[in-house]
């Protein structure tokens, strides 16, 4: 018999920085142009706190967080062990941000029948490549996103909106929300959500 809910935390890659001063420069230039402060600490971690509750374990998916392919490629291999190690005594549910929304993706296609639950957050994804089918999938997204937007295109520049497509899914979309609004857990201003922080708008989801 299944125990407690374990929910698997996938944060996204960490902010590019640089010792030499020429290439920071073009670095903090391309955040400023996307609209992002770059922040060097690890928000994933607070939020991990932020979600363990009553009946729930959360564990944190360490990996190299790069943006390469090789990088996604070994995370989406352990987050597979981690789900394969966890997956008889627990209902396992999975929480991906940014570019880690895709290493949930790739996984839970080859580990369906072993969760129960997938939340995406800022997702930065190939939208041809993220079908689930049997499994309820919410994507948690803003227009305003320019970091997000921008990675999507990258990946699948054909892609005209963010919105993911299935039976199994829900798209939510968070008015006016830029990617350091979701990355700080700030609270939604707009819309139906408002009042709630991004970590209160999992939770519910959950």
């Amino acid at each position: 018999m299944k125990e407690e809910e374990l929910l698997i935390i996938v944060p996204g890659s960490k902010y590019s920085n640089s010792k030499v001063l020429f290439l920071q420069k073009i670095i903090l230039f391309f955040y400023s142009f996307v609209g992002v402060k770059p922040v060097y600490m690890n928000y994933a971690v607070e939020e991990e706190k932020r979600l363990i509750k009553d009946g729930r374990k959360c564990v944190y998916l360490h990996w190299s967080r790069g943006i390469s392919g090789f990088s996604v490629f070994f995370a989406v291999e352990k987050l597979k062990r981690e789900i394969n190690h966890y997956k008889n005594k627990h209902k396992i549910k999975l929480l991906g941000s940014s570019l880690g929304a895709q290493i949930v993706l790739d996984a839970a296609k080859t580990c369906e029948n072993s969760i129960e639950k997938v939340v995406l957050l800022c997702p930065v994804i190939n939208y041809d490549k993220t079908p689930i089918k049997s499994v309820p999938v919410i994507s948690i997204y803003s227009v305003y996103d320019e970091l997000s937007r921008l990675g999507n295109k990258i990946m699948n520049p054909f892609r005209k909106n963010m919105d993911l497509i299935g039976k199994n899914v829900n798209n939510i979309i968070i008015p006016e929300f830029t990617h350091d609004d979701f990355s700080a857990d700030r609270e939604i201003r707009n819309g139906i959500y408002k009042g709630k922080t991004i970590t209160q708008l999992v939770n519910d989801f959950l």
